[in-house]
């Protein structure tokens, strides 16, 4: 059956209350022909996908389910069927569905999908399943001032996450798509906790607003560190990276962060061993220089990092480090960015049976 997914839409936009959100979805997934179809969010760090009502159970996702969810396919795992409902690039939800049904419509399932991303925002029943450790404050405000995990425009596609979900200090990451550059930040605040955490926020806002302001990204760099400086009077700094991609080149700037690493379309990865000028808040003189480097090809990535990555440990005490990175993110490769970042963070911190001594930070960008 088809449905009219503008009597769809305002069907959902009339449920005033999470409850009566899911119970709509539901009814939306079953008049289309997936039959007692059940609604699963993602959770925050894509390990599980979790209830949206109470009688269910949570599932695991193993590379297989990430693979389908980021492919837009049905796929079987844990002894059920399910069928994603996209947002954008980004799974938020999935259905769980007979193992006798076809895949969800994908028109009615990217709307559901879209329209949960916006009401989760607002109905923290929404939200609250997606969370399966509680949250600490300086999480909170991180996760608030961040854009979505992933996105794409005809040049590039984007994803970025952070580690641990729950708990992150001074970790953040930025980026922004346009039809003729692609713009990405990784950053990582001095310290932890809160304060760390207000130190990227503020320095996040900065790049933000200059940005917005049409500042080159030098400049937009020297008003994170003007930012950091100001409030804190050399008393706090963070380390950031921005790189503006465009057609012809890449612009990297480069403020005492991990260097960036490129990915190959014949698979290789090595580090980019470019200049870097002090971090943002640190007191100096310098003007912050933009190096330019080779544009990205179709099918080739770049990896913006924080230093939290090199420096993972191993139960033989071992650090992870430059080149135990690049080949984590040589075996985690995918062309879905969203689904690279994921499996090399997954690597880190579970394959590798490595303990975490400081936040992760990892964005990939991929030339389309």
């Amino acid at each position: 059956m088809t449905l009219d997914l503008l009597a769809a839409a305002h069907r959902l936009d009339q449920a005033t209350t999470a409850a009566e959100f899911v119970l709509t979805a539901i009814a939306l997934l079953d008049e289309a022909g997936a039959h007692g179809a059940e609604l699963y969010a993602v959770d925050h760090e894509v390990r599980h996908v979790v209830p949206l009502e109470r009688s269910g159970e949570t599932f695991p996702i193993d590379d297989e389910f990430l693979a389908a969810l980021m492919g837009n396919r049905t796929v079987d795992s844990a002894g059920s069927t399910w069928s994603p409902l996209p947002n954008r690039q980004q799974p938020f939800l999935v259905a769980r569905i007979a193992p006798s049904q076809t895949m969800v419509d994908p028109g009615l399932g990217s709307l559901i999908g879209e329209l949960y991303a916006h009401r989760s925002r607002s109905r923290f029943a929404l939200e609250q399943p997606r969370r399966c450790a509680a949250m600490s404050i300086a999480a909170e405000l991180q996760w608030e001032i961040l854009p979505f995990q992933t996105d794409r425009s005809s040049m590039h596609a984007v994803a970025a996450a952070l580690r641990p979900a729950y708990d992150v200090a001074g970790d953040a990451f930025d980026y922004e798509l346009s039809e003729t550059s692609t713009i990405a930040y990784a950053l990582d605040a001095m310290g932890h906790g809160i304060t760390a955490t207000l130190s990227a926020t503020l320095a996040v806002t900065a790049l933000r607003n200059s940005r917005r302001a049409g500042a080159s990204l030098a400049d937009q760099v020297t008003a994170a560190h003007r930012a950091i400086l100001d409030e804190w009077d050399g008393g706090r700094f963070v380390t950031l990276v921005a790189v503006q991609a465009t057609v012809d080149k890449l612009r990297v700037v480069n403020a005492g962060h991990e260097p960036l690493r490129r990915r190959h379309t014949d698979g290789s990865i090595n580090t980019l061993r470019l200049h870097a000028d002090p971090p943002a808040g640190v007191p100096h003189s310098q003007q912050y220089r933009t190096t330019e480097i080779a544009p990205l090809v179709p099918g080739e990535g770049l990896v913006l990092l924080s230093d939290g990555a090199a420096s993972t440990q191993s139960t033989s005490g071992a650090a992870l480090g430059p080149e135990g990175v690049n080949r984590a993110l040589a075996s985690a490769w995918s062309p879905a960015p969203f689904t690279s970042v994921h499996r090399f963070l997954a690597s880190v911190n579970r394959d590798l049976d490595a303990e975490q001594l400081d936040d992760i930070t990892a964005l990939v960008m991929v030339a389309q």
